[in-house]
């Protein structure tokens, strides 16, 4: 519902219901989700000041598992509002491996979306688990083909090919890439079957 506000504009309203909500999980999601909204429409001092509130939020849970689900939610608003070195730290203080690849995840793309490749891709390096760590190669890639560099996109799809499975990534980035690498990977399940193709 906070969130919901925050996309009409009514970001004051939306700020007010995330603080209220009593349940300290529902409260830092809320409050990154504002954060977020207030960093889109360029209100970044305001939105600093929300995800501050929400971390301080989520470093009270006292379950670990709430508590590291709640850190990413932080770092991922961090990193929408352009404080990538806190985003950073945060991201690799999370215990939860589940939790931290995912903020890790999100920090790596929104580097991407901003221009910050090399640092991007540093970070995507420490994700642990090859398939979520394909996947942000994959959404980086799609990045750089949106900002015209099919050339380094194509080197993060390789990446991708070689780190997770490979029968999971989506056809559509690499067809935007190379025609030729839809042909070869038809190629490649038709030997080792069509899992990818039902998956696509």
């Amino acid at each position: 519902m906070a969130t919901g506000h925050a996309q009409i504009g009514e970001l004051a309203r939306a700020e007010q219901l995330a603080r209220s909500i009593t349940e300290p999980t529902l409260t830092v999601r809320a409050l990154a989700g504002v954060a977020t909204a207030l960093a889109d429409v360029g209100q970044l001092a305001r939105a600093r000041r929300v995800v501050v509130a929400a971390e301080k939020v989520a470093r009270a849970i006292t379950d670990p598992e709430s508590q590291a689900a709640g850190l990413a939610e932080v770092a991922t608003a961090l990193a929408r509002t352009g404080e990538y070195a806190d985003a950073i730290q945060i991201a690799l203080d999370i215990t939860d491996p589940e939790s931290q690849n995912q903020a890790l995840a999100d920090v790596a793309t929104a580097l991407a979306q901003a221009g910050e490749y090399a640092s991007a891709e540093q970070i995507a390096e420490c994700i642990a688990n090859p398939d979520a760590q394909a996947r942000t190669w994959v959404n980086m890639a799609t990045t750089l083909l949106q900002a015209g560099k099919p050339t380094k996109a194509a080197r993060l799809l390789g990446a991708a090919l070689s780190t997770g499975d490979w029968t999971r990534l989506p056809l559509s980035t690499f067809a935007d890439v190379s025609p030729n690498a839809i042909r070869a990977i038809a190629d490649a399940t038709a030997s080792t079957g069509d899992d990818w193709i039902r998956a696509n």
